[in-house]
């Protein structure tokens, strides 16, 4: 369950090497496709396991001692997309603005 972090760096590798424009946007784009997917993901992992255990994941959820379980794995999910999404803005930022103004600045 601890491997949604990988979503957002795959999302960002994989748009780098589909050859995709790197411009300001491009985070966001990477952003949303992470957030959806991990979280489709992770609803749909926890609803299984509801599924298999003939019950409803409300059923589940209700449960005191799958509730924090759930909780965490939610948080980590939160966390790892975030840090995966800034990680991803930075090194977008540096290929596009920051070389553009070190371009401009040697230019002067």
């Amino acid at each position: 369950m601890r491997l949604y972090i990988i979503v957002p760096f795959a999302s960002f590798y994989s748009y780098k090497n589909a050859k995709g424009p790197l411009h300001r946007l491009v985070p966001l784009i990477i952003g949303v496709i992470t957030v959806v997917v991990s979280l489709s993901m992770f609803l749909y992992t926890w609803a299984n396991l509801a599924f298999y255990n003939d019950m409803t994941l409300g059923i589940l959820l209700s449960d005191k001692e799958i509730l924090p379980l759930f909780l965490s794995d939610l948080v980590f999910l939160l966390i790892g997309n975030l840090v995966g999404i800034l990680f991803s803005a930075k090194i977008i930022y540096n290929k596009t603005t920051a070389s553009k103004l070190k371009d401009l600045e040697e230019n002067q």
